[in-house]
């Protein structure tokens, strides 16, 4: 399961700026963590948790 009932695509459309999380997702398969769905899964939570309060300090 994605970060919440999200799939990863409705996710991204949500973040305030996806490049962050592009940039994050590029580095994440060059180390091959996309081919372990659970690891990817769970990588991609904490970098929306960051991201998201990342968008909270700078309001």
């Amino acid at each position: 399961m994605y970060f919440g009932d999200d799939t990863k695509e409705e996710l991204l459309l949500r973040m305030h700026d996806s490049r962050v999380v592009f940039v994050i997702l590029g580095v994440l398969y060059e180390e091959d963590i996309l081919l372990d769905k659970e690891l990817f899964n769970s990588k991609l939570y904490d970098v929306v948790k960051t991201c998201i309060k990342l968008s909270h300090m700078g309001r």
